[in-house]
């Protein structure tokens, strides 16, 4: 059964040992997140102090299950919030990746539609200058993605690659100003070991 849950971990700030420190001085907590849908298979980036959590799934067995959506939770106070993209809203999908880039960009890169396996990067770009409380009390960040870009990956530098760099539940990291995605389910359901530069 899918969760929904959202659980912390907590070092005590006091302390200024390593995070060898007894047990006593480490914690887990649970967040509620009775607001949120449940999923699996989405991505998450640290932001500022929110976690921007995109798309997901509830199950395994259709485009109907993927989630388009972008929701946010503020570390600062243990809210939720959904966000209002503004401009061309992108194909829902799961099994994609999301890295931080420059510090303002959130990269997501292929994923499942629950049709199709893509190969597209999404640039979004945050802005929490227009958030209003909605009347359920839930924050609503609107035009929190001020720039949703489709960039079709022509071209990739490959260390490895059969030739298609449609893939999902892979791996992406951002390493100075390149992005290296390794491995994943290809559109053929097949196993790759291919780095994607």
């Amino acid at each position: 059964e899918k969760m929904s849950t959202l659980s912390l971990f907590h070092v005590n700030p006091t302390s200024t040992q390593p995070l060898t420190v007894p047990d006593k001085m480490l914690a887990w907590s649970k967040v509620d997140t009775r607001s949120t849908k449940k999923r699996y298979l989405h991505s998450s980036i640290i932001w500022k102090h929110y976690i921007i959590t995109y798309g997901g799934s509830t199950t395994n067995d259709g485009a109907n299950d993927a989630f388009g959506d972008v929701i946010i939770f503020n570390i600062n106070t243990y809210q939720w919030g959904r966000a209002k993209i503004r401009g061309r809203i992108p194909q829902a999908r799961y099994g994609h990746t999301a890295c931080l880039y420059n510090e303002d960009q959130m990269l997501i890169f292929g994923g499942y539609s629950g049709s199709n396996t893509m190969s597209d990067l999404l640039v979004m770009t945050p802005d929490e200058s227009n958030c209003k409380n909605t009347p359920l009390g839930e924050l609503e960040y609107l035009i929190f993605i001020k720039k949703v870009r489709s960039i079709q990956c022509e071209g990739m530098a490959t260390v490895k690659s059969r030739g298609d760099y449609s893939r999902c539940r892979h791996t992406a990291n951002i390493v100075k100003n390149q992005m290296y995605i390794f491995g994943g389910m290809d559109e053929f359901e097949e196993c790759t070991n291919d780095v994607l530069v």
